[in-house]
């Protein structure tokens, strides 16, 4: 696909623009990015890619639910310690798509990252 959209946007195969295309897309949003517009959402990117070298996606819709989700847990209380991390490893990671870069910016290890992003947050319940 990137093959193709490079190929019409340039008038010309250029596979090592194709290979840079894709790096600096993978780089950005990772390589599970869902790409809420579909191919005109990675058309859009190829574009950015070949002006400015870099891409950023659309995470907005993407990860809206659960920062309601979050906030919601976190005013009400209802979310402990592990579910808010896990919801705001989650985010980043929807964010910038790599382990390494979710530890880097929470100050966790790697691992722990992992941890937190294979349990899903869910609410607790808070006996009166």
């Amino acid at each position: 696909m990137l093959e193709h959209i490079v190929t019409r946007m340039t008038g010309e195969k250029a596979p090592e623009l194709v290979t840079m295309v894709r790096e600096k897309i993978f780089a950005s949003v990772g390589k599970d990015y869902a790409w809420p517009g579909n191919v005109r959402e990675l058309e859009q990117a190829v574009r950015r890619v070949l002006i400015t070298q870099k891409y950023e996606g659309d995470f907005a819709g993407v990860a809206q639910d659960l920062r309601s989700q979050l906030a919601a847990g976190i005013e009400t209380g209802s979310w402990d310690a592990d579910a808010v991390l896990a919801g705001y490893c989650t985010l980043l990671y929807q964010r910038h798509g790599t382990f390494e870069e979710v530890a880097r910016r929470t100050n966790l290890d790697r691992r722990t990252v992992k941890k937190y992003l294979e349990q899903r947050p869910q609410p607790i319940r808070i006996e009166a």
